[in-house]
């Protein structure tokens, strides 16, 4: 059977496919005693498609293509046995007297209670899901078609009085996972496809409550659950991104009553156990996920709607490995890699983000980062093929440490260290501790100037001879000095040219700077300096803050590179002559990096 929602005026339709379907109707009980029964309808499909297909009918341009193309359409999500459970209370009347709700204990409390609706939903084998912005902006045309927005503030629904029929006050909805299933978040980047791939466990679960009710301050939508036995991977060469055993998320959106007032958006990520693999192009791949999801279009004050975006990510017992290869050359082999890591390994990390997106084009935008890490250690990690590999863990093995009177206290930095959790930092595996401290603490200030797309000076003029108000965007644009400029080239009145090609030159140190604050403190730590940490950690400034931030592939050649650029790494685009040029690209990087460390015992290895 099918189930098609949509319409001919639009592109894309959602449609619902399955090879066979049992659905059964009873009732029983409500769930309390103020209602009068419960509707419950089971269903049993079986081969279950959720699919974003073309609609036969559509006869208009089709300018956003799907990032993949799956047969009849765009897979969203499959299984092959998906049981649905949806149950709702039959609303009774409310009472002239206050409700009473008598507890397990035989207390009885006096407690405004409402009657309940909901579907629980449980996917079989086989179950993959597949998101992303291209998804997302597919469902956000159909869901405004069917629900276009009349721009008006809410009005807070009114309570239900004595003699009237009972009101929902939310409707749950529970997916759960019994077998392992795949989730990937697929974005386009330069026309080629990019992925983020996830593996969950069995159990894992979402939670979704859809509030019907609109209070004073407006209404809250709530999505919080687990996936068990995470294990994630990227589209690029170093695949490896996170393993964890449990990741929780609990997001809260705050809707105000007016439209275009400020949102409050809060996420909370709490993972357990967990692996982070860090590399410098995570940065773009990422950088380029957030673009591919973003808008496109020029900003408009007609419909611009402020948010706050806070994100609040706990790891407890965690292992941050970073790629500290000489020059960025990166082993991306599947087994048995060949690549010297710097771990930071710890017993808590907390990382608290605020992102401020409440203005309309602001010059600049503050980003506060803070990161707070307990019981940190630095591990060292040589590959075979290094020399020094032996001669380090001999070292490791035979050091005597003293504490600050003098006294060998062993060869760990800190006796406690055997009882921490490791996964992959293992001494057996030729880690070698090298720093520990008990507490950590990193706050980092990013100012930036914002860059949103630019309005042509065609679709400019095109506009203001109907007479439609656009915002000018052109102020957003430094003056920069064109060291050779050229009067081919289209300029705007301050004088700036950003739509000319490579036969310009310009000095970006005359822009403004973005700026970057780093203060980082250290408690009282013990450190055994080894050169080849030393060395290392050199190769790890250049890796990420340095010279060498693009990562090169062993067994790549360089006719290859081109194609790696494209696939993954942010660029520009691949017909520069025929694109604009953008100054704005090009804005200058100000750092200022302030270290504190409180009173350090080192020990230099010999």
């Amino acid at each position: 059977g099918r189930l098609v929602f949509g319409n001919y005026l639009m592109p894309y339709s959602f449609v619902l496919k399955c090879d066979r379907a049992n659905m059964v109707y009873t009732t029983k009980p409500a769930s309390t005693v103020f209602d009068k029964f419960m509707h419950i309808l089971k269903c049993d499909v079986e081969n279950a498609r959720l699919m974003l297909v073309s609609s036969p009918k559509y006869n208009g341009p089709v300018q956003d293509e799907p990032p993949r193309f799956m047969g009849e359409g765009f897979v969203v999500m499959m299984s092959n046995n998906v049981d649905v459970y949806y149950y709702q209370d039959e609303p009774g009347i409310v009472q002239h007297e206050p409700e009473q709700i008598q507890m397990a204990d035989g207390e009885v409390l006096v407690k405004r209670t409402y009657p309940c609706v909901g579907v629980d939903i449980k996917c079989g084998k086989n179950t993959d899901f597949n998101y992303g912005p291209w998804v997302d902006r597919q469902r956000e045309l159909i869901y405004k078609f069917f629900y276009p927005p009349d721009y008006q503030p809410l009005v807070p629904s009114r309570e239900a009085e004595p003699g009237e029929k009972r009101q929902f006050k939310s409707m749950e909805v529970k997916l759960t996972i019994n077998a392992i299933s795949a989730i990937d978040i697929l974005f386009t980047k330069n026309a080629m496809t990019q992925a983020l791939h996830m593996n969950a466990g069995k159990g894992s679960y979402v939670e979704v409550t859809i509030p019907y009710i609109v209070e004073d301050s407006g209404f809250v939508t709530k999505v919080k659950g687990q996936l068990m036995l995470v294990d994630a991977t990227t589209s690029m060469s170093f695949r490896s991104l996170l393993e964890c055993e449990t990741l929780e998320f609990d997001v809260t959106a705050s809707y105000p009553r007016e439209w275009n007032a400020c949102q409050e958006w809060r996420c909370e990520l709490t993972a357990c156990k967990a692996v982070v693999y860090l590399i410098y192009d995570l940065k773009s791949f990422f950088s380029d996920l957030v673009n591919d999801w973003s808008s496109k279009s020029p900003p408009d004050i007609y419909s611009f709607v402020p948010y706050t975006w806070t994100l609040s990510l706990v790891i407890k017992q965690f292992e941050v490995l970073t790629l500290s290869n000489e020059n960025n050359w990166v082993d991306t082999s599947s087994q048995h890699q060949e690549n010297a890591h710097v771990g930071f390994c710890g017993e808590h990390f907390d990382l608290c983000v605020t992102f401020p997106f409440n203005d309309f084009m602001p010059e600049t935008v503050p980003i506060n980062l803070v990161i707070k890490g307990d019981t940190v250690f630095c591990r060292l990690y040589l590959p075979e093929s290094n020399t020094m590999r032996h001669t380090l863990i001999a070292m490791s093995e035979n050091i005597k440490i003293v504490d600050r009177e003098g006294n060998e206290i062993g060869k760990c930095l800190d006796p406690a260290s055997d009882k921490q959790w490791r996964n992959v930092t293992l001494n057996s595996n030729g880690w070698v501790d090298c720093w520990t401290t008990p507490y950590v603490f990193l706050t980092v200030t990013y100012t930036y100037y914002p860059a949103p797309p630019l309005l042509s000076h065609a679709s400019a003029d095109r506009l203001a001879h109907y007479g439609t108000c656009v915002p000018i965007l052109e102020e957003e644009i430094p003056d920069v000095d064109f060291l050779q400029p050229s009067c081919s080239s289209a300029s705007h009145p301050g004088g700036t040219s950003y739509t000319s090609g490579k036969d310009h030159t310009f000095d970006p140190g005359l822009m403004e700077p973005d700026s970057i604050h780093v203060e980082l403190e250290i408690a009282p730590s013990v450190v055994v300096l080894y050169g080849s940490l030393l060395r290392n950690l050199i190769h790890l400034k250049e890796n990420y803050l340095g010279e060498f931030q693009k990562a090169t592939d062993f067994v790549e050649n360089l006719s290859k590179q081109s194609d790696i650029e494209a696939t993954y790494v942010h660029v520009d685009y691949p017909d520069e002559d025929e694109q604009p040029f953008d100054a704005r690209k090009y804005r200058p990087f100000s750092v200022t990096v302030s270290v504190t460390l409180h009173d350090i015992q080192a020990h230099l290895a010999k």
